[in-house]
């Protein structure tokens, strides 16, 4: 049975165990959204909540996935058919 999709995961992989990550850095985070770092820290990261665990500040993947959503723009034929 899978996980559910909101679930972190452990995976046993040939003796190594992969844990799928819950929280990303800055780099990973722009990475995921295809943009670089000074784009991000510009124009993204402002818009996003953030876990701070002592220095290091930290990015959800779902608060991502939120921003993309909240600034996705409709396609032309979105436009059209209105």
């Amino acid at each position: 049975m899978a996980a559910p999709a909101n679930k972190p995961q452990i995976n046993l992989q040939a003796g190594r165990t992969r844990i799928d990550r819950i929280l990303l850095r800055r780099e990973e985070a722009a990475q995921a959204i295809g943009v670089s770092v000074d784009h991000f820290d510009r124009n993204v990261r402002p818009y996003l909540r953030h876990v701070r665990i002592g220095r290091v500040t930290l990015y959800s993947p779902r608060e991502i996935e939120r921003y993309v959503d909240d600034h996705t723009e409709p396609s032309p034929a979105d436009r059209l058919s209105r």
